[in-house]
């Protein structure tokens, strides 16, 4: 599996984690949705700042794009990033909330 393979599925996958669209991702990055649908579909490859610009949408560090969640130890450490992401996450918005 190549680097943009592995872009694209955790792309989706944290899209999908999050209840984003891509119409949604793609205002929340500042960017058309037709350029996510264009990246989803292996039409063209993201530059680095829209990829640091996904991440920051997505809540989550750039990294997490790029590793093979396939193997035992990506998707070990995939699974820790998502509980790491989550949580700090939940403190966010608890943050938030307090007067």
């Amino acid at each position: 599996m190549n680097l943009q393979h592995k872009f694209v599925e955790n792309l989706k996958h944290y899209r999908s984690k999050r209840g984003l669209s891509q119409a949604k991702l793609a205002e929340l990055c500042d960017l058309s949705s037709g350029m996510i649908g264009k990246i989803e579909a292996h039409l063209t490859s993201p530059s680095l700042q829209t990829i640091e610009q996904i991440s920051i949408a997505l809540e989550i560090d750039p990294f997490l794009l790029m590793i093979d969640r396939s193997s035992t130890g990506g998707y070990q450490q995939t699974v820790i990033e998502d509980m790491v992401s989550d949580i700090r996450h939940v403190l966010e918005t608890y943050q938030k909330k307090q007067p």
